[in-house]
């Protein structure tokens, strides 16, 4: 039993890697969405910091 999981979680490591999971692909891309509107309105620096702050990232 216990090589039928790791074999399992090479499998899944190697998928993870390769951003071939179901959904994972549409999740990265709702997440890193590129809006071309926005950068021209504000900038790519703001445009970035946005982003960063949108993703959780914070200044301390």
């Amino acid at each position: 039993m216990s090589r039928f999981l790791l074999r399992q979680q090479e499998k899944f490591l190697m998928a993870l890697g390769k951003h071939d999971i179901p959904g994972l692909r549409w999740l990265l891309e709702g997440f890193n969405y590129y809006d071309v509107q926005r950068v021209k309105e504000v900038g790519p620096d703001r445009a970035a910091a946005e982003w960063v702050v949108r993703c959780g990232g914070a200044v301390k």
